[in-house]
């Protein structure tokens, strides 16, 4: 088992990485709204074209994907740490996450 600090240490490291895991999900729902609002009002909103709105949600939606892929790693040994939301253990190197 690689270890980069502390168990308190990479739980904390955890925790933030967790944390702006979720606050991620609010810029992906705003831009589903705005690909919701694009198809039901196909002139624009805001003073915006469609084409614009559409470029931009999808722009969000691959930075936020990006995002996640570097963030959401074990801060042990940098493993992709999967779907789960709150692992207790890493599933690569067995570092206890929470």
């Amino acid at each position: 088992m690689e270890s980069s600090g502390s168990n308190a240490e990479i739980i904390a490291e955890f925790k933030k990485r967790r944390t702006r895991q979720i606050m991620a999900v609010g810029p992906i729902v705003l831009a589903f709204i705005a690909l919701l609002s694009v198809e039901n009002n196909p002139t624009g909103i805001f003073g915006l074209a469609p084409s614009t709105i559409l470029v931009g949600a999808f722009a969000v939606i691959i930075s936020v994907l990006i995002f996640s892929l570097l963030n959401w790693r074990c801060p042990s040994c940098n493993k992709y740490l999967g779907k789960a939301i709150n692992p207790k253990f890493c599933s690569k190197c067995g570092v206890q996450l929470g």
